[in-house]
């Protein structure tokens, strides 16, 4: 079941969904798309029987497992008086608002020095760097937050790796390989925000991390060579 129009709408470019898709429906896997639930129906024991859809359909199953979404839990955050905006604002060092208290996690939007505004990341490597970032802090270490966001998936034996911020390119260039396909996001200055793979893991995994070390060099790329696999530096876009 899925409320937009296609799966991962949010986070991966429109090609992809279709993709994910038709791998799990070759594995037997059946989707609702445009679609929620409105209410589930059960036995007098109180074991499932059925869900009534959005678009008129009931469905038989024994189990059912929704997914809502999360949001930022930051009310200790007010409570203590630090400054709230979409999620705990933190520079850099993930110092808040408020002297000698930092914040690290889901729930914290940052000033990413790479991206030069602040973000807010839901994913485990994050907080991992969030860590190493503000126990250095504490032992004295001048450390920022600059690490390049990474997603990752495993979906049957295709592999869906995500690098950079997608939503932060206003272009898109595709890029088809043996086994695997590329979706490259730049900005309007053609230098790499992102890039997303889908495919086998060896191939997909190689090319992200290639995407990853560009993005942090803020590279600009040549869009020709881009477009057959090949990645060729331009410049560099840092100031």
């Amino acid at each position: 079941m899925e409320a937009t129009n296609r799966l991962l709408s949010r986070i991966v470019p429109p090609e992809i969904g279709p993709m994910l898709a038709r791998c799990h429906e070759k594995a037997g896997v059946a989707f609702r798309v445009g679609s929620m639930f409105e209410s589930l129906s059960s036995s007098r024991l109180g074991k499932l029987k059925s869900a009534a859809l959005s678009n008129g359909e009931t469905l038989a199953g024994d189990l059912a497992v929704i997914g809502v979404g999360v949001t930022a839990d930051t009310a200790l955050a007010r409570a203590a008086g630090l400054d709230v905006q979409v999620g705990i604002r933190a520079d850099s060092s993930l110092r808040t608002s408020v002297p000698n208290i930092y914040a690290c996690g889901d729930a914290v939007s940052f000033w990413h020095s790479l991206f030069e505004r602040y973000i807010r990341v839901e994913a485990w490597q994050n907080g991992e760097e969030h860590a190493k970032v503000v126990a250095g802090q504490i032992l004295g270490e001048n450390l920022i937050c600059d690490a390049v966001p990474f997603f990752w998936s495993d979906q049957y034996d295709r592999s869906l790796q995500i690098v950079g911020i997608p939503y932060f390119g206003s272009q898109l260039v595709t890029s088809a390989l043996e086994d695997a396909k590329l979706f490259y996001r730049l900005n309007s200055r053609g230098v790499l925000v992102a890039a997303t793979g889908l495919g086998h893991e060896r191939i997909v995994g190689r090319k992200i991390a290639e995407a990853r070390r560009l993005i942090k060099r803020r590279a600009l790329l040549d869009l020709p060579m881009l477009k057959t696999g090949q990645i060729k530096v331009s410049a560099s876009g840092a100031d």
